[in-house]
């Protein structure tokens, strides 16, 4: 499982990179919502909108990254997982902390990529020439999330044995 580690690293990586390839080719001010006419309804400076997406993406990893240790110090009758019997057990709670904290991180991988979408599509609206329709790219990064979700039950519930 330390591969998901490794991979929500490099999604922080890849924000820091897109996004300071964004910023450099941003104007001055940045349009976030415009009107059907293609006015701006809402703009930033390019500097604020850059500090903004920073915070958002650091409020959501924090927030995953707490949700992701916070287990450890709920009762085990409030565990969130499947086989909370075997959870329960003292010798099973260090594996479900750190499967918990590992699962977690694949949350905060597709959050991460959500974020990186959103500036490169901010970019494509502030008149950047992108011959590439980038919009499929959404539905590649729910059907990521949808898959991770899905896989709660088996990492938590069928493969507790299996897996370490």
């Amino acid at each position: 499982m330390g591969i998901i580690k490794i991979i929500w690293l490099l999604s922080l990586l890849g924000f820091l990179v897109v996004s300071l390839f964004v910023y450099a080719t941003l104007p001055t001010n940045v349009t976030i919502i415009s009107d059907a006419n293609g006015y701006p309804t809402l703009f930033l400076a390019r500097a604020n909108f850059f500090y903004a997406v920073l915070a958002l993406l650091v409020f959501f990893n924090a927030a995953i990254l707490v949700l992701g240790r916070a287990i450890q110090f709920l009762p085990s009758y409030w565990l969130p997982v499947p086989q909370r019997v075997f959870w329960f057990q003292k010798e099973n709670r260090a594996r479900l902390y750190s499967r918990f904290a590992y699962w977690t991180k694949g949350l905060g991988f597709c959050a991460n990529v959500f974020i990186i979408i959103a500036v490169v599509e901010i970019q494509k609206v502030n008149g950047q020439e992108m011959t590439l329709n980038l919009s499929f790219l959404y539905a590649v990064a729910l059907g990521t999330l949808a898959i991770w979700a899905v896989l709660y039950y088996p990492v938590f519930g069928i493969w507790i044995k299996k897996l370490e």
